[in-house]
């Protein structure tokens, strides 16, 4: 049985985005064993965010957080809170 994992990540400098794309490196081996889905629901810095209750895909966060100006830090947990 797999379990989702939902999470959102302010932060997305130099440390931010490496943790990123560890995640998305060992999302396959996480949802094998020990059994979870971790999604990525958001990302956001600063100036920049995305939101996606679905989970955001990691192999392009970086032009979703371009895309999504004006979602910050403060506005990606308000909608995460939704």
């Amino acid at each position: 049985m797999t379990t989702r994992l939902s999470i959102i990540q302010i932060g997305k400098g130099t440390i931010g985005a490496t943790l990123i794309d560890q995640v998305a490196a060992r999302q396959e081996a996480l949802r094998r064993d020990p059994g979870i889905d971790l999604v990525y629901a958001g990302v956001a810095g600063r100036t920049a965010g995305a939101f996606d209750p679905n989970g955001l895909d990691l192999a392009r966060w970086r032009k979703a957080v371009e895309a999504g100006s004006g979602l910050d830090g403060r506005r990606l947990v308000l909608e995460a809170a939704r």
